[in-house]
């Protein structure tokens, strides 16, 4: 069954997770299920059911664009004026880097600081490093001291002369009033581990299953005083491992927010039966994720899938173009030798 929003269409699963009533709320959804659109209906129900002032609600997305795009959709699912003609400002929803460097400036003076995006920040890292160092790989130095909350006194004992290089790091940085991102959300977190709570009421996270475990801290920390409501992938879905992202930090929710309750998006709206079949019979083999989170197919068009033995992308293509040729249709899965299947 199907219920309608202003407009857009919310099957039952999603209405239940936008209308619960739980303080932790975790919603596990797979591909094209609509995460995205529960999101921004919880968003709207907050504020114009519950009543909830617009200042009291914060949203982390991954990108600034895709903040930008949720925003808009509240925009447009409000008659073209936000909740309130013209009040839509009052709510914060970007990246949780953004929100942590604008609580740093506004509550610990750090307005005199510069956040250096990537051209930036190499620049920093040549002058300062002098050819001590290699650029990239102190990067990953830092985002893996910093996102993977390392000890420094252990650091320290084990490899003194990289702790060494990295204080004398954050020293060129204070002098110059410079602040990278990772160490962005490092001194925020130091902040809430001292007593300070934003004053929020409702904490809402999309993409969860891609954030690390700085972010995850950040996260459990202000849930201490606020509702979290978080939207992510089955574990089988993250492709930022890379970034230090954590797949299993979205299992690990329920044991950081107790009384935590889980509600799963299953209704796939994007892919063709066949293709739905083809990624549920993928994951049982791995069982990498919650049975409750197999998806279901909603399209009725048919389709087909291709497998393929082939790591090469020309013959990969050649196959693709052959199968639609040959009357394939829409919904063509590839798998190449690399993923196992």
């Amino acid at each position: 069954m199907e219920h309608t929003d202003a407009g857009i269409e919310l099957s039952d699963e999603q209405l239940r997770a936008v209308m619960a009533e739980e303080r932790y709320v975790r919603v596990i959804a797979g591909a094209g299920t609509g995460k995205t659109e529960t999101l921004v209906s919880r968003i709207i129900h907050l504020i114009k059911d519950r009543g909830v002032p617009q200042e009291r609600v914060v949203a982390f997305t991954y990108t600034e664009r895709a903040a930008a795009e949720m925003l808009f959709r509240v925009y447009e699912r409000t008659g073209g004026g936000g909740i309130n003609a013209g009040s839509i400002g009052k709510m914060f929803v970007g990246t949780i880097h953004s929100f942590c460097f604008n609580e740093l400036k506004k509550r610990f003076g750090y307005d005199s600081y510069t956040p250096m995006d990537e051209g930036l920040e190499n620049a920093v890292l040549m002058r300062f490093l002098e050819g001590r160092y290699d650029v990239e790989n102190f990067k990953k130095v830092i985002s893996i001291f910093y996102e993977e909350m390392l000890d420094r006194k252990e650091l320290k004992r084990v490899h003194p002369e990289v702790m060494g290089l990295i204080e004398e790091y954050e020293e060129y940085m204070e002098e110059k009033r410079l602040i990278d991102f990772p160490r962005m959300l490092s001194i925020y977190h130091s902040k809430l581990k001292e007593g300070y709570r934003p004053e929020i009421e409702h904490l809402l996270v999309d993409e969860f299953q891609d954030i690390n475990r700085l972010q995850f801290e950040i996260i459990r920390l202000i849930g201490k005083s606020c509702s979290v409501f978080v939207v992510g992938d089955p574990p089988r879905q993250t492709i930022y491992r890379w970034r230090c992202s954590d797949p299993s930090l979205i299992n690990e929710f329920e044991r950081a927010f107790p009384g935590t309750a889980t509600y799963y998006l299953t209704r796939n709206r994007r892919s063709v039966p066949e293709i739905v079949r083809l990624a549920n019979s993928i994951d049982e083999a791995y069982l990498s994720s919650p049975r409750e989170s197999m998806l279901r197919p909603v399209r009725e068009e048919r389709g087909g899938t291709v497998s393929t033995f082939s790591g090469y992308e020309a013959e990969i293509a050649e196959t693709i173009e052959k199968s639609v040729k040959g009357g394939g249709g829409p919904g063509i899965l590839t798998l190449p030798s690399c993923t196992g299947a």
